[in-house]
């Protein structure tokens, strides 16, 4: 969240104004947001699989019991929730960067 505070005063000192700044304060806002909702969700999800497995059987802690709770698909869920969050918030970021003019200035044109 502190990225996006700190991308987003920068593009604002550099424009003058707030209307360019706000791409910049989403997109950093949205990953910071989508972080807490992945760590979340995967707890859930953990601590389910955690109960299913002790209803079902014991595993005395060992490391086949920990691998148990893991899932192929959960790579690929991953994967794909960060793609969609980088496309969604990255499109305000790019904007925020043309706004401001910082493409030109980042190519040294």
């Amino acid at each position: 969240m502190s990225s996006g505070f700190v991308h987003s005063f920068a593009v604002h000192t550099v424009m003058g104004g707030w209307e360019g700044a706000w791409g910049e304060a989403w997109f950093f806002a949205g990953n910071g947001l989508a972080v807490v909702i992945e760590e979340g969700v995967k707890r859930v999800v953990l601590q389910r699989r955690m109960q299913l497995m002790k209803n079902g059987r014991q595993n005395n802690g060992t490391e086949e019991g920990t691998k148990a709770l893991d899932r192929w698909y959960d790579g690929v869920i991953g994967r794909v929730w960060w793609i969609f969050v980088v496309c969604y918030t990255g499109r305000n970021f790019a904007r925020g960067w043309v706004r401001a003019g910082l493409v030109r200035e980042m190519a040294g044109l």
